[in-house]
Order: C-alpha cells, then structure tokens, then sequence
C-alpha cells in the first residue's frame, strides 16, 4: 500500500511499497488489509510501532526496521469532480480521487450526484475517473468505491489470510452508476485500494484503464490501454 504525504507513517520513514511485517505486537504477514488498518487506528496522540521490510517484497527477508510513530487524525484530499462539453456537446463528467479513506465512498457519490447536475445540460455521456498519483489508503473503500459502479453478483477481489483462508469481494447490489460508459486514468504511482478499484472495473468490461504505457506500483495486474 501506501503512505499519506505527511503523515505519521510517512514521517517515521515508511515508504511506498515496504512490507509491513509487524504492527503493535501483531504479526501482519498473511493478515488482511482489514486487519492491519484496525490495529493501526487508536488514540489520537497514541504510540505505535510498525515493522517494516524496506523494498518489498524483492527485500531481504532478515532487513525488518522497527519505526515508532504517534497516531494522528489524518486529513485526506477529497474526491472532487468537473464537468466538460465536448465539441459535439456531449458532457464528459470527471471524477479525481487522489486517496482511499472512510469516507471516499461518500463523497464519490456526492461526486457522481454533482456531475449529474453539473453544467453542460443533458445526460452525461461518459465518466473519467482520474486515480493518477494515488498511492491507495484504505482497501475496504476501494472495494466498497467499485461496488457504485457494478452490477450485483460482480467479482472485485479476493484475499487469502495467513491461514489461507480466502475471502472473496462481491458487489451487492446495482450501482448507482453501473451501466454509464467509465474511462480510469492510471499511472505508476496508482497503487494498492486503488489498483484493486481499476482493476475490478475493467475486469468485469465496465471500464477502459487509460496508463499512457506506464504499469501501475504494484504487481502490474492492471493492463495497460493506450490512449
């Protein structure tokens, strides 16, 4: 996953990419992404110690650094939208989503809402949804994000926990916007909650993922479309 600019992780010297190995005692290899966030949240003001393997998982296995760190309230960019009229007046909505947080999924659709309603007159004819520079944030929202745009039963991810257990994603209900045409704007800093709501989208044939050629941080998974 990533790091919040600024944020206490961050400023502890936790890097895009690093494994994270241990939080507060508990061992987070094999835990999900659900797991690791709740033991990170606590009193604002709070200590907390996180082990981390610097390069990923190309790292040495034996290199695991120990940061302290105090929790703070996290302040996130917000998701915003646009609108724009086309040549031939068709309006083109435009969704910026530069982190996954709590509270993402809500403001998307406040988002979609104003881009409905947006200047421009008539319906919307397609969606650009720009997740370029966004290095992830919270998992759940990003599935919960993809769900606003996906027909019942979709597939958007899975997780296999320590004890290899696996817990498949599922949408559960129809999307707000789940049949409006959608265009997802990626780059090489695109990572983790984000590539995972990329790749659900065009996954399940509900996006086009525009990357200029550039593959996302992770493990690549998204295909790259030029455009």
């Amino acid at each position: 996953g990533g790091t919040s600019g600024g944020g206490p992780a961050a400023g502890a010297g936790v890097l895009p990419g690093d494994v994270i190995v241990e939080v507060d005692g508990m061992d987070a290899r094999g835990a999900t992404a659900e797991a690791v966030a709740a033991r990170c949240r606590g009193e604002v003001g709070s200590e907390l110690t996180m082990a981390v393997r610097h390069g990923g998982e190309s790292g040495p296995s034996d290199d695991v650094t120990v940061l302290s760190m105090k929790r703070e309230k996290i302040k996130v960019n917000p998701a915003s939208a646009s609108t724009y009229t086309t040549a031939d007046g068709s309006k083109v909505g435009v969704l910026r989503v530069p982190s996954f947080s709590t509270e993402t999924v809500s403001q998307v659709s406040d988002c979609l809402r104003e881009i409905s309603s947006g200047e421009g007159g008539g319906p919307t004819k397609a969606v650009v949804v720009d997740l370029r520079g966004n290095v992830g944030g919270y998992m759940p929202a990003g599935v919960d994000a993809a769900k606003l745009f996906l027909p019942p039963k979709s597939r958007i991810t899975s997780e296999v926990d320590r004890n290899g257990r696996s817990t498949i994603y599922i949408s559960d209900g129809v999307g707000s916007e789940a049949e409006i045409p959608l265009y997802i704007l990626v780059d090489k800093r695109t990572a983790s909650a984000s590539e995972i709501f990329a790749a659900a989208l065009q996954d399940n044939g509900r996006a086009k993922v525009v990357s200029g050629g550039e593959k996302t941080f992770g493990k690549g998974r998204i295909q790259n479309v030029q455009g």
